[in-house]
């Protein structure tokens, strides 16, 4: 479960980031809803597997590969990421 938790998040995060988080207008709110959003989120230990996975997603996509959080899921590659999770 805490690999899904760190997975979804990793895959969806960017979605509340862009302009939900982030105005030009006013920064300093910005800053302040990033460090809420981020200081929300209790990852049990595993805050260097969630940015693995994220930075991972992040790279594929900005190469051009369509829903790069969908090879996260693959069965060896899934039983790797495990073996990094702290219970």
């Amino acid at each position: 479960m805490l690999l899904d938790t760190c997975w979804v998040l990793a895959a969806n995060l960017h979605r509340f980031e862009d302009s939900l988080l982030f105005i030009i207008s006013d920064l300093e709110s910005s800053i302040e809803n990033l460090f809420t959003l981020y200081e929300s989120i209790n990852l049990q230990g595993n805050d260097k597997v969630f940015w693995a996975m994220r930075a991972f997603i992040q790279s594929l996509r900005s190469q051009g590969v369509e829903n790069p959080e969908e090879l996260l899921l693959e069965k060896d590659f899934r039983e790797k990421l495990i073996g990094y999770i702290q219970p």
